[in-house]
C-alpha cells in the first residue's frame, strides 16, 4: 500500500460533509470533486493549508487548484521545510506513486484520482477517493520523520 494511503475513504462524486446544526453542505479543504470541461478531465482541489501555508497555485479569485487528468494518479500534497523542520511552501501535483520522505520534503496523499479510459462510445471519466477531510498541520520529528495532522 502506498505511503500515506493506508486509509481510504471512498467518496462518490458531489459528495459534501455538512455543518454542524444540519446547514447547507460545507464542502471540506482539500476535498476532490470533478471539475472537467468538454472532454478535458479535471478534478478540483478545494482551498486549503497546512501550517498557515497555501499551497502554490491555490488562492487568487478562484481560490481552489484545478488539476487536469489523463491517468490514475495520486493527489499529493508536498511541504518543503528548512533544516530547522520548520514548514517554509507547500505544493499539490498529481503523481503516480506518493514518494518517500526525506529531512527537507513531506508527501501527503490527498485522495486517488482513478481514470477509466474511453470505450467506444462510452466516454473517459474519473472516480475519487478521498484521504484527507480538512487543513492540516505538519510536524518533523527526527530527521526524516514527518507527521500530518487534522487541524
Amino acid at each position: 500500500m502506498a505511503q500515506g494511503l493506508a486509509h481510504k475513504t471512498p467518496i462518490s462524486r458531489g459528495a459534501t460533509l455538512f455543518a454542524g446544526g444540519g446547514g447547507a453542505p460545507t464542502p471540506h479543504p482539500f476535498k476532490l470533486s470533478e471539475a472537467s470541461v468538454g472532454t478535458t478531465l479535471k478534478v478540483r482541489v478545494k482551498f486549503g493549508m497546512v501550517n498557515s501555508i497555501t499551497p502554490t497555485g491555490m488562492g487568487g479569485t478562484d481560490p481552489d487548484l484545478l488539476l487536469t487528468v489523463t491517468a490514475t494518479k495520486y493527489v499529493v500534497l508536498e511541504v518543503t521545510t528548512g533544516t530547522d523542520g520548520i514548514a517554509t511552501s507547500a505544493a499539490i501535483s498529481l503523481q503516480t506513486t506518493v514518494a518517500a520522505d526525506n529531512a527537507t520534503s513531506a508527501k501527503q496523499a490527498l485522495g486517488l484520482v482513478t481514470y477509466t479510459a474511453a470505450a467506444g462510445a462510452v466516454p473517459a471519466s474519473i472516480a475519487f477517493s478521498q484521504v484527507v477531510a480538512g487543513s492540516l498541520r505538519h510536524q518533523r520529528c527526527g530527521d526524516t520523520q514527518h507527521l500530518f495532522g487534522g487541524v
